[in-house]
Order: structure tokens, then C-alpha cells, then sequence
């Protein structure tokens, strides 16, 4: 009788290691290969380039995180993000994001949140002047509204639609707005940290 009790405790005690392999190989498995779900959203987990206390997060959408791949990306500004009128917006890109951006891949406008059923797209495009530039081998892009942006509760959207940089990692993007007046000044208003794998 002690032997049936002893191999009993001993297939209960395999059971519950076999159990505890597959379970910790599933949670393994998934985190090498995340669903390309999270890929769309905001990432659950970040690493910000530029520590700082007034970091602010920003929304973004992004098609595609496969590195090189062909990507739409919507760049968004809330309305809590925006705290007066914008005549000018410029996005300073890290060093180490090597993709080519030229004025005809972009555009502004207002936007339509995606959520489960729908997908974040321009609502109307808002006539603007772009410029692409580099300093010390970091890429800008300044954006010229033709009207100045109110300050109101609506959702705009810079749109690029590029290939991905070359090398996979965490890129944070900085925002800034410049509100109109004689003494114009620059504000940060968020950082876009986006995900390429």
C-alpha cells in the first residue's frame, strides 16, 4: 500500500512539472514573438532614449514594425497634448533612425481614432508646408499649417508612409509646437517611441 501511495505523489509531482515546462515554454514562446497586434499600438513596455520628468507620451499607429518593411504611420496629437494655437510643428528623429523621409510621404490631418472594430484614419487633410532636413546626422521634419491650428478638442495626425529603418529597436521621437505671435516660441508637447522589431 505505502508503494501505490509513493507512485501516486510521484506521477502527481511529474504532472505538475510537465505542466509548469509547457506553461513556461508558451510564455517564452510569446514573448519572442509578440502577436503583431501589439505592433499597432503603443507599446507596453518602454525605453525611453531621453529620460526625463516631463516626458509625455503620445499615441501613435503604426502599420507595420518589421524592419525595412513599407509602413504607414500616424503620428498623433491630442487635444490634450495641444495647449495653444500651432503655426508650426517640428519631430526630431534619433540618430539611429535610418529610413528616408522626403516631403511627398507626408501629409497632416485630422483623424479618426481606431479602436477594436475600425482603423485610425484621416478624417481631412489640412494644407501644409513640409520641410526634411538633418542636423548633426539627425533627421527633422518641420510642418507649416497653411491656417493655424486651433486649439479645440479634435485629434490631428502627422501621416508618413515610409520603409522602416534598417535596424530593430525602440525609437523615440520628439514633438514640438510653435504657437503664433511676435516672440515665437518653441514647446516640447510628447514623444512617439516606436517599435521596430
Amino acid at each position: 500500500m505505502p508503494l501505490k501511495q509513493s507512485n501516486r505523489s510521484l506521477q502527481k509531482v511529474a504532472g505538475s512539472t510537465l505542466t509548469i515546462a509547457l506553461i513556461s515554454t508558451f510564455l517564452t514562446l510569446e514573448g519572442a514573438n509578440p502577436p503583431n497586434v501589439l505592433s499597432r499600438t503603443s507599446a507596453l513596455f518602454e525605453y525611453r532614449w531621453d529620460p526625463d520628468d516631463n516626458y509625455k507620451k503620445l499615441y501613435y499607429y503604426q502599420s507595420s514594425s518589421g524592419r525595412r518593411a513599407r509602413s504607414t504611420y500616424y503620428l498623433v496629437m491630442s487635444s490634450k497634448s495641444r495647449k495653444t494655437e500651432i503655426n508650426k510643428i517640428r519631430i526630431n528623429f534619433p540618430k539611429r533612425f535610418d529610413s528616408s523621409i522626403t516631403t511627398n510621404q507626408l501629409k497632416l490631418c485630422g483623424v479618426e481614432m481606431g479602436g477594436m472594430l475600425s482603423k485610425t484614419k484621416c478624417k481631412k487633410i489640412v494644407p501644409a508646408t513640409f520641410k526634411v532636413g538633418k542636423f548633426e546626422k539627425k533627421t527633422f521634419i518641420e510642418i507649416y499649417p497653411n491656417q493655424v491650428l486651433p486649439r479645440n478638442n479634435k485629434k490631428y495626425a502627422v501621416v508618413m508612409k515610409i520603409f522602416n529603418p534598417s535596424k530593430a529597436g525602440m525609437f523615440q521621437m520628439n514633438a514640438f509646437t510653435q504657437a503664433p505671435g511676435d516672440k515665437p516660441v518653441s514647446s516640447y508637447i510628447g514623444s512617439w517611441n516606436i517599435d521596430i522589431r
